[in-house]
């Protein structure tokens, strides 16, 4: 899986919609397999986050197979490269986005991890509290789960 989301990642011209359709069904049809044990097959699960950051497969599946793949997992990769392009859909997709990085700091099995993300974070955040109602709450409540986890660097975005 890592290969496809490597080679869509770099610049060029936009693949072909038959081709982005192929592979949505390829990988369909291997999740059926992957879904029955997870755990067995976590490092191919998440080598989904390739797929998801070359941002080549249309916005609401992408977000809606990372959500699914660390609801399994916990966990998607590169996880850096994962965080930018949730970065980007913040604004669009604040609530989504917000669930998505939930998943990620609760699987998430070191404290250096979730500091790997810190500004990614943060922007999401931000950008959650900024847009009110579903997303607001969804911002507050994973500050409160990052400080639960000791990263309390982040209780200062939600004011006094």
């Amino acid at each position: 899986m890592w290969f496809v989301g490597r080679i869509f990642r770099k610049d060029g011209d936009e693949p072909p919609a038959e081709m982005i359709d192929r592979l949505k069904d390829l990988f369909e049809g291997r999740m059926e397999t992957l879904r029955a044990d997870p755990p067995k097959h976590r490092k191919e699960l998440e080598q989904f986050g390739s797929w998801f950051a070359a941002g080549r497969f249309g916005d609401e599946w992408s977000l809606a197979k990372l959500h699914e793949i660390l609801s399994l997992v916990g966990s998607a990769e590169p996880d850096s490269l994962v965080m930018d392009r949730l970065v980007k859909w913040a604004p669009e997709r604040p609530s989504e986005v917000l669930e998505c990085v939930r998943l990620m700091v609760e699987g998430a099995d070191e404290y250096w991890e979730i500091q790997g993300w810190r500004d990614g974070i943060r922007r999401i955040v931000s950008i959650g509290l900024q847009t009110g109602g579903a997303a607001r709450n969804a911002a507050t409540a994973l500050v409160n789960i990052l400080a639960a986890r000791g990263h309390l660097d982040f209780m200062d975005l939600l004011g006094s």
